[in-house]
């Protein structure tokens, strides 16, 4: 007969493991079956395992280290905490870690077990490209887009943010000259000129400094006069104020949008302005507007096509 635990241990780990972080904190609450919250003593053992190749057979560095938390009668779950030190020696060769908790219920030391795992994050904050299509037809209307900036939980995050855009020619060229040659077998004068067409591939570069609002950095790009012989638009989103920490090992946090630009010679061109990156939710309406740019007064018919996972709907 299957009899159910006197309680349960549920681990919350934080949204983010930082590489630089001061003190990490784990949240493990012992509960009852009838939902009340268990006192005693938590012993945490937090692992960490680092494969070394060597010959005739590899060898594994292992670190450990243990930490015991009380919840006392005040309390409704322990706050199992790592220095910086201890997550320091846990993660110096490798950046994955384990964690397991057996909690231990006061006057029984009748126990219950749990465990998670976690990874180090090297960037402050995530930027996330939002809406933006990686294809664009250039013709009378600007590219249009979006990048998210949140925390680690999700949480929008206001920051201060430098946005690029730039444009480029075809790179093919270029990597022709590397496939048939290789840099190896140039001499000085054929890498000078090999260089000078590399920085002639970008056509313009522009950087703004915006902040963000509401975890959002919405941007457009005009796109008229723009040469037949550019063909891929750069926008990359780089945060101000968190360079990269050599010391560390923090990485400045960025992203980037790369479109490849279409050129056509039509009379009339159209845009899709909700080019969103997430899912659309079931039983819900989705009325995405289509764009048009044409003569005053032209008439025109639009087909559409709805497809999901390359089936039409």
């Amino acid at each position: 007969e299957y009899v159910l635990p006197k309680f349960e241990v549920k681990i919350t780990p934080p949204p983010a493991v930082l590489k630089d972080a001061s003190e990490v904190e784990f949240k493990v609450c012992g509960v009852y079956t009838h939902g009340g919250s268990v006192k005693g003593e938590i012993e945490s053992t937090f692992t960490s395992t680092h494969v070394i190749r060597t010959w005739p057979k590899r060898r594994e560095d292992k670190r450990r280290v243990s930490v015991l938390t009380k919840v006392g009668d005040e309390d409704d779950c322990g706050i199992v905490k790592l220095t910086k030190d201890q997550l320091h020696r846990l993660t110096e060769k490798t950046n994955n870690f384990q964690l397991s908790v057996i909690f231990k219920e006061k006057g029984t030391s009748t126990s219950a077990e749990a465990e998670t795992s976690a990874s180090l994050q090297d960037k402050a904050f995530k930027i996330e490209v939002k809406e933006g299509s990686s294809h664009f037809i250039v013709g009378g209307f600007p590219y249009t887009g979006e990048f998210a900036v949140t925390n680690h939980d999700g949480s929008p995050r206001e920051e201060k943010l430098q946005v690029c855009v730039a444009l480029y020619k075809d790179v093919q060229k270029i990597r022709e000259v590397f496939n048939r040659r290789g840099i190896w077998s140039m001499d000085e004068e054929e890498i000078v000129e090999t260089g000078q067409k590399m920085a002639d591939l970008q056509h313009s570069k522009i950087c703004q400094n915006l902040t963000s609002v509401d975890g959002k950095i919405k941007f457009y790009v005009p796109m008229s006069n723009i040469p037949d012989d550019v063909v891929k638009m750069i926008a990359k989103v780089t945060a101000v104020d968190f360079p990269d920490n050599e010391e560390t090992g923090m990485k400045q946090p960025s992203t980037k949008l790369s479109v490849s630009l279409t050129h056509s010679q039509a009379d009339i061109s159209m845009s899709l302005n909700d080019k969103r990156k997430s899912k659309v939710a079931c039983d819900q309406p989705f009325k995405p507007k289509v764009y048009f740019s044409a003569k005053l007064g032209e008439h025109f018919n639009l087909h559409y096509l709805a497809l999901s996972k390359g089936t039409v709907v």
